[in-house]
This record gives structure tokens, C-alpha cells and sequence, in this order.
């Protein structure tokens, strides 16, 4: 087996075997062993002069920031790293790979070095700052899942829940305010402005209005009655139809498994732009990752609220730059879909879980348990002149009610009777009138139209 050097394994074995007993030699030019025990290592004062007139003083290496623009492979291995950083490897993979990276550049004579640390490398060449423009890091509390924002080095301004006592820190000098869990939000309004920025992107959000359409054929969000009707004042024109910078986003939440062998759930929140068609709507480089929620447990549908806050406080209404750099155009945005499976709809929207009394969306029907089981619902009876239809109102109205509730214990009872829950998604604006500057949202859900 040859070696990245070239030499096999056994020839480096035994260049490497040195008998501990004698002392280390080295042939001289007429052949006879040099004893360094014993050689004189004083030069003469001549050689000595020669021998500094001949050194390079520029240093072996250097540590700056950026590689030197005359050694293409530092270079070319700099953003290799860069870019597996960014997208593939964890800090400490990150600083594997530098130590072999060095390597390289130390056999092929480079000046430039990585630095120890992942942190460095990134902080030193200002990527670091790129690489989390417009994210936000938040302190999570794992008793009730409260947000406290850190500061600038990442350590937590609040050491213990206000809400509930929780330590939010890890213990030990070390860590100092180093937070237990923590919440990355990453902001709308720059990753938008990103978005827009890039070449082309403009045009594909446009690609819509020359789609090929099939009369009485539904094949997109495009032929739906949200996307036609929507923000339409008296007949005017509809919400996406008043600019062409005017967007419609569908939220997503779910949850993952990161690890093997263990249970822990990891979730993301994430939106999509509905204007986009839909082949390129689901790529990776065009959905905003709004933010990760931690582990190990999901939370419950009123600490969901938490991670939902820094979404609805930001709000999509801004000035972005477009392709050409210099033209500004202003971007609003529309929340008007849901796309998720059904536990985690009902948590976004504030509705209560399928196995509640009140398990519909759609009316207030109550359903009773199955016999032998309080945790099955009887589903039957299909009168449907008995059921009452839900309405925007009796189900706002409901779920402000339940969030005022001083006692823990009477929360269950009123979401099991009214089937609502208050989510931070009600704060979102929703009737389809014209929205003024200071509205963050027009919100809308298709599947549950009041």
C-alpha cells in the first residue's frame, strides 16, 4: 500500500526504527559517520557571514486572513474549505480537514496557513459575519421553550427563565453564559433581499402569468380562487396582480431525526414562494430555512408560539435591491398557504389535536369518546344541519379567551370545548382589504376559508 508521499509502509516502518542504544549518526561527505554528541556547532565567523547574507528573511509562512493572490493554490484550497464549511462539515471536521489541507501547502512550498480553529478562519476573512448576516441567535429555555436573545459574542445577557427558573446556561467558568439549547432565526427580510439580488430570480417569479392554462383545468396554486381573488378591493385587481414584486408564501414545519440509535427530534420552519414555478419552487437555493427548532423533544402547540414570534414580529413589507443593483422596488408578501401534515397544521394555526372533543376545523361539532377509550373519538353521526360552521370571529375570539386564561388547569377545558388555541399567527392581518405601510402580513388560510 503506497502512501500520499509515494513510499510504501514498509519502507517508512523502517526508516523509522532507530536503535535507542547508539547514538544518531550521519554519513559526512568522505563516508565517515558524524557523531552529534560530540560535533562542534560553532561556524566560523566567515561562514557565518555568508551563511546570513544567503537567508530569505521573509517568514516560512503566514497566517493572514486571505491567501496571497500569487499562489493560486492556497487559493483554490481556501474556498474548497470555504465552501465544505458552509454547506457539509461541523467545526471540528472543519479543523481536520485544515490540518491536512496544511500539509499540502507546507510540501508544496505555499506561505499560507490555515489557522487552528474553524471560528478563525471564518472571523479573520469576515465570512463569518456573511455566513450568518440577517440570523439571529436566541438563548431557548427547556422548561417552557421561552427566547431570550444573546448578544453579539453569543453568550446569554439572562441566565435563568424569567417564566419558569430554568437555568439557560451551561455550568462551569468555561462555558461562561455559553447557552443549554439554542434558536437560530434567520430573517425574511434579508434572505429576500438575497433572493432578489440574484440574476434572473426577478424573471422567475414572473414565469406565471405566460404559464399555458387548460380551461376548467386546475394544475397549480395559479388556478386557485386565493390566487385570483386575493387583495381584490371591489373588483380590482387581486393581491398579485398589483406588482410584480407582490409574493405569496406557504409556511412549512416538521420534524426530523438527526442522529441513528437515538431518539431525538430536531425541527425546521421554512417558507416557500408560491410565484415561483413549481419545479424550481422546492429547490433548495429558493426555500428560506426560517429557523431550526432544537431538540430532543417537540414542543407543544402553545410553545410552538415562541419560535413563531421573531417570524410574525419581522414581517415581509421592504426595500430591496433588484438584479441591476440600482433600481429599488418594494416587496410585500402574502402568508396564504399551510403545507404541512395535520398535527403540526393544527399547531401552526391554533387549532386543537384530532382526538379532541372538538377536533374540527371546519365546525364546532363535539364527538364523544369511543367505549373503553377517553382517547378515541367517535366520528360518526353525519348530521350535517346540526353541526355549527366555525367563522373567523367565534374562532378568534375563542382563542384570545383561551390565552386569557389565568389558570393552567382551565386551558384543556376551553380548548377541548371550543377546539382553539391561540396562536402567534392570529396577529397576522386577514381580512383581504389594502395594506398599509405598517402591516407586516396579509394572511389568509385557503383551507379554511371563513
Amino acid at each position: 500500500m503506497l502512501t500520499m508521499f509515494g513510499q510504501s509502509e514498509s519502507q517508512i516502518t523502517e526508516a523509522m526504527e532507530v536503535d535507542s542504544s547508539t547514538n544518531l549518526e550521519e554519513i559526512d561527505d568522505n563516508g565517515e559517520a558524524i557523531d552529534f554528541d560530540n560535533v562542534d556547532l560553532d561556524l566560523d565567523d566567515d561562514y557565518e557571514d555568508q551563511f546570513n547574507e544567503n537567508v530569505d528573511e521573509t517568514p516560512m509562512y503566514t497566517n493572514r486572513s486571505f491567501p496571497p493572490l500569487d499562489e493560486p493554490l492556497s487559493l483554490y484550497l481556501f474556498f474548497f474549505v470555504i465552501l465544505f464549511k458552509t454547506k457539509f462539515l461541523t467545526d471540528d471536521q472543519t479543523e481536520l480537514l485544515m490540518e491536512c489541507m496544511n500539509v499540502v501547502l507546507l510540501f508544496t512550498n505555499m506561505k499560507y496557513r490555515f489557522p487552528v480553529k474553524a471560528t478563525t478562519l471564518l472571523s479573520s476573512s469576515e465570512l463569518l459575519k456573511r455566513c450568518y448576516e440577517g440570523v439571529t441567535q436566541y438563548s431557548v429555555c427547556k422548561g417552557c421553550h421561552r427566547l431570550y436573545r444573546l448578544n453579539e459574542n453569543g453568550r446569554s445577557t439572562v441566565t435563568v427563565c424569567r417564566k419558569c427558573d430554568e437555568s439557560l446556561i451551561i455550568g462551569g467558568t468555561s462555558n461562561s453564559h455559553l447557552p443549554k439549547m439554542l434558536f437560530e432565526y434567520n430573517s425574511i427580510v434579508s434572505t429576500l433581499k438575497k433572493f432578489m439580488c440574484r440574476p434572473g430570480f426577478v424573471d422567475s417569479l414572473l414565469k406565471w402569468k405566460s404559464r399555458p392554462q387548460q380551461q376548467n383545468l386546475m394544475l397549480d396554486v395559479y388556478d386557485g380562487n386565493v390566487w385570483k381573488q386575493f387583495g381584490s378591493v371591489n373588483g380590482g385587481l387581486p393581491f398579485v396582480q398589483q406588482s410584480d414584486y407582490n409574493i405569496m408564501l406557504t409556511i412549512n414545519m416538521d420534524w426530523f431525526q438527526p442522529f441513528v440509535g437515538t431518539q431525538h427530534s430536531s425541527g425546521g420552519i421554512y417558507l416557500t414562494i408560491q410565484n415561483l414555478a413549481r419545479d424550481e419552487r422546492n429547490l433548495k437555493e429558493n426555500v428560506i430555512c426560517v429557523g431550526l427548532l432544537p431538540g430532543p423533544k417537540e414542543p407543544s402547540g402553545a410553545e410552538i408560539n415562541n419560535y413563531l414570534s421573531p417570524l410574525v414580529d419581522e414581517g415581509v413589507l421592504m426595500d430591496v435591491l433588484v438584479d441591476d443593483a440600482l433600481k429599488k422596488e418594494r416587496v410585500r408578501a402574502a402568508l396564504t398557504m399551510v403545507a404541512c401534515d395535520l398535527p403540526a397544521a393544527r399547531m401552526l394555526c391554533g387549532f386543537t389535536a384530532g382526538n379532541s372533543n372538538c377536533a374540527c376545523h371546519k365546525c364546532l361539532k363535539q364527538f364523544g369518546s369511543l367505549d373503553g377509550d377517553m382517547m378515541r373519538r367517535d366520528f360518526r353521526n353525519f348530521d350535517m344541519a346540526s353541526w355549527i360552521p366555525r367563522t373567523n370571529y367565534t374562532h378568534r375570539q375563542a382563542a384570545m379567551e383561551w390565552y386569557q386564561q389565568l389558570n393552567e388547569t382551565s386551558k384543556p377545558r376551553h380548548a377541548n370545548l371550543h377546539g382553539a388555541k391561540y396562536s402567534e399567527l392570529l396577529r397576522l392581518t386577514v381580512t383581504p382589504k389594502p395594506v398599509p405601510m405598517f402591516c407586516n402580513f396579509v394572511f389568509y388560510r385557503q383551507w379554511c376559508d371563513y
